[in-house]
Parts: structure tokens; sequence; C-alpha cells
């Protein structure tokens, strides 16, 4: 399929159910797994991950999960994807209906990026928990450079401030539609 999620994976924490459901869910909605490991994970844990995944990126565990995006996002350049979608394992995705229309929303969005969730904190933002966006989005040049001058450091407030507000920012000044799958207004 034309669909790819890049999902980070905490290498120093184990491989649990919940990853391995969220993986066997997209692929089961067509949907092309690129786990990204931040650190080196255990030799059976690497083999789960081999069988329900797509590729696999080890990676130095530099920058969180905006450092994983980020070596991913630009490893994946120049595909034509139709869609590629963001999820990191600091939340737990419970098997189920509810999980298949969260990935289905992401994936057959007609919007140009969907969050699952948004922030209002400093800046109106999606949190980086879990998105998606369009082919569009991710071929964009602006995007792309984005990603190439992004600094990826382990502070938290770094990687919200020049990461996930960095990339709402430059998303926002491209003119791209955003929508939030459980947004404020919508959990009211």
């Amino acid at each position: 399929g034309k669909a790819f999620a890049i999902v980070v994976k905490y290498a120093a924490f184990r491989v649990g159910e919940d990853f391995l459901d969220l993986l066997a869910t997209l692929r089961r909605q067509g949907v092309n797994a690129v786990v990204v490991c931040n650190g080196r994970p255990r030799p059976a844990e690497l083999e789960q991950l081999r069988a329900a995944a797509h590729r696999i990126l080890i990676r130095p565990n530099v920058g969180r999960d905006m450092g994983a995006y980020r070596a991913a996002s630009l490893h994946l350049q120049g595909l034509a994807a139709g869609r590629v979608l963001y999820f990191n394992d600091s939340i737990f995705y419970l098997r189920g209906p509810e999980l298949e229309d969260m990935v289905g929303r992401l994936t057959d969005s007609a919007y140009d990026v969907v969050g699952t969730f948004e922030n209002h904190e400093y800046y109106h933002h999606v949190g980086s928990f879990a998105f998606g966006v369009s082919g569009e989005v991710f071929a964009d040049p602006r995007v792309a450079a984005f990603w190439e001058r992004y600094k990826p450091y382990d502070l938290r407030p770094h990687a919200i401030v020049r990461g996930e507000i960095g990339l709402a920012e430059c998303i926002k000044k491209a003119g791209y539609r955003i929508d939030v799958v459980y947004s404020a207004e919508r959990l009211a």
C-alpha cells in the first residue's frame, strides 16, 4: 500500500502487547509500519519486530520521539506515500474497535494533517503521540526542510517547542488543513 507509519520504540522498555497490537492493526489496514528503535532492542524483541514491521531502523537514543520522526522522515524522503502516520510508544494502544477506528481516521482523513489530540499550552498544535500527514505534506519541500534543519536534543521542552510546535508552524504557514480526532470541542 501507499500508507506508511513511523512507529517509535524506546528500546530500554520491553516490546509490549499493546505495541504489537498497534503494529497488527496497521498491517490489517494496509499501512506499512517502519519501526524506529531509539537504542538497540534485545535480540528476541528484534525478532518480534521483524515479524510485524515493514522495516526497522535502529538509531542512537537521541532526541526523543521527534528525533526518531526526523530520522525516519529523512530516510523515507522521495517515497511516493499516500499518507504517513507517526506514532510513539509513550501511550498505550488498546486492541479493539477503537484502535482500528483511530488508525482508520488517521489513514483515511480528507485533511492534510490529522492528529489524535491537540495541545493549546504554548501554541496550538497536534500532539506528537499519534498523527498523520498526507503524501503532499510529507513531500512538501518546506516540511522536508523543517526535518533537515531540526536538531534533536534529549530535552523535553526542546522536543515540544522546536519539534512539535516547530512542525505545526511550518505546516500552518504552508496553508494545510488540520483536523483533530479527539479535539476538545468533540470531546465536550
